[in-house]
This record gives C-alpha cells, sequence and structure tokens, in this order.
C-alpha cells in the first residue's frame, strides 16, 4: 500500500448515531480510590471500503464530546495484498503496530466497542466469516495476527529458497 495514495483517502467522520452515543457513555468511577474510571462503551468504530481497501477508523468518547470529528486512529487493511498499516493521528505518524499495541486512553477497552451494522457487515465481509464469532476488536487483531504468521511463513520461505539457491551455486 501506497502512503501518499492512504493519506489522500477521505479521511472518516462520525456519524450522527455515534456521536448521539458517545455523549450518552458517562463512564463509571468507583468509590474506591485506587478504582479507575471505566467508560460502559469508550471506543466507537466506523469502516468504509475505498478503492478495495477497507478504512476502519477508530474513535473515542472523549474525542467525540469534545466535539472533535477525527478518529484517534485509522486501520487501512488491503485483503488483495493480505496486509495492513495503520495511521495515528495522535503521533501524526503511520505505524505497523497491531491493534493490541495501540495506546488507548484510560478507561477505554477495546472488548467495549459501539461498530453500526453497515460499518460491521463490510469488515465481516473483508475479513472473511471465520472472524465474526469475535468482537469487532478482537477480530480485527486476530486478522492482523493472522497475515503478520503469514508475512513470516512467506519471510522464511524465501530465506529458505535463497539458501537453497546458495548452495546450489557452490
Amino acid at each position: 500500500m501506497e502512503k501518499r495514495k492512504l493519506k489522500k483517502m477521505k479521511v472518516l467522520e462520525p456519524s450522527e448515531e455515534m456521536v448521539l452515543a458517545a455523549e450518552s457513555d458517562i463512564p463509571a468511577i468507583g468509590n474506591m480510590a485506587y478504582e479507575r474510571m471505566e467508560y460502559p462503551i469508550g471506543l466507537f468504530i466506523q469502516a468504509e471500503m475505498d478503492e478495495n481497501i477497507l478504512k476502519i477508523g477508530f474513535f473515542v468518547t472523549d474525542i467525540l464530546t469534545a466535539g472533535g470529528r477525527r478518529p484517534l486512529y485509522t486501520l487501512f487493511i488491503d485483503k488483495e495484498n493480505d496486509c495492513f498499516i495503520g495511521y495515528d493521528y495522535r503521533l501524526k505518524k503511520w505505524t505497523n503496530k497491531m491493534l493490541d499495541k495501540i495506546e488507548l486512553p484510560k478507561g477505554v477497552k477495546g472488548d467495549h466497542t459501539w461498530c453500526d451494522l453497515n460499518s460491521r457487515s463490510q469488515i465481516w465481509e473483508t475479513l472473511g466469516e471465520e472472524y465474526k464469532k469475535d468482537n469487532v476488536c478482537y477480530g480485527l487483531f486476530h486478522f492482523e495476527e493472522q497475515v503478520r504468521e503469514r508475512q513470516k511463513i512467506q519471510k522464511h520461505l524465501n530465506l529458505d529458497y535463497l539458501i537453497a539457491t546458495i548452495s546450489w551455486y557452490r
């Protein structure tokens, strides 16, 4: 995937339904001093296909309720080429980190996600039915894991081929 081409794509914006859900997402704060604030939802997902690339925007309650309209993080998935890359809007840089390595604000967890039906169906259609049993974040994470595993195998196969070719020439 070309980063320049991805950067020129339209930035995902939250739907009105998402903004309304974020406004009603009030954090639960425990009454013990060591308990942390936790959002019932906290993480919102919006997905869209653009030029055979699935764009998935991750929004958080704090940004949406403050009037922000940019995602915290956008994941780009190219299923044909079996690869993914992300753009972190806080750091303003591209990253190859998997979703479990992305820093979420305090009180936000990946298992508490909100995703509309249209986005969910686009994600499952692109990734495949085998990821449908998980929640959206975990399905995306498992997809990323398997892409990395396939890339590792391919790298080792190429390395084995290279070693065999070099030893044949000796």
